[in-house]
């Protein structure tokens, strides 16, 4: 059973580094637009970057020795943390940051946020080819 567990921390983990790969390349070429711009997909890699983190630290929680309904338990716990994450940052970005409910910059926010959410679909493959 521990060789699963660290398949699911390495999985977290390459989650994670895609995420922030994601994250920097985004950053590189939103430099090119102007400042509100890049604050717009900057908050939004970090909501993805958050909702991941507090998921996989909760869904991963309990160890090697796990039964079947403390994983689906903690899954269903990990979920709720992350979409609470999500609508939290969300209204304070909203709030709180100037100018990010105008023209194109809400546009870039949900779509930089949705691509780092899609690192769930890039990442497993990428440790499928590592094992």
């Amino acid at each position: 059973m521990e060789s699963a567990h660290q398949g699911d921390l390495k999985l977290a983990l390459v989650i994670a580094a895609t995420q922030l790969t994601i994250v920097l390349l985004l950053a590189i070429l939103f430099v090119l637009f102007e400042t509100s711009i890049l604050s717009a997909a900057l908050v939004g890699a970090l909501i993805g970057l958050a909702a991941s983190c507090s998921f996989a630290l909760i869904s991963l929680r309990s160890g090697t020795n796990r039964s079947a309904g403390k994983v689906l338990l903690d899954l269903y716990l990990g979920q709720l943390a992350k979409w609470i994450v999500i609508v939290i940052t969300m209204v304070a970005t909203f709030k709180y940051l100037p100018g990010v409910d105008q023209g194109l910059n809400i546009l870039v926010l949900l779509a930089v946020f949705l691509l780092t959410q899609s690192a769930y679909i890039i990442a497993p493959s990428v440790v499928q080819k590592m094992l």
